[in-house]
């Protein structure tokens, strides 16, 4: 995944510095999905493969029912 902004805009992000990433994750308080995974990978010098349609249906079943049994449990 490429930077979408700032000073290496363009950049595959798992070659960006890792000074530069450890700041971007604690500094860019809006950070979260797919860059947020991208930057994660990047500080393991590990290029980010996106997940699958399948693999972010599967997330998102998952923590709904999360949600449901905390509901649950909570009455």
């Amino acid at each position: 995944m490429k930077m979408p902004f700032g000073m290496y805009k363009g950049k595959e992000i798992h070659t960006l510095p890792h000074d530069y990433l450890q700041w971007f994750k604690n500094n860019i308080t809006n950070l979260h999905g797919d860059l947020l995974r991208a930057v994660v990978a990047g500080l393991e010098h590990k290029p980010f493969e996106p997940p699958t349609i399948r693999e972010r249906v599967d997330e998102a079943r998952l923590r709904m029912t999360e949600r449901l049994r905390s509901r649950e449990t909570a009455c």
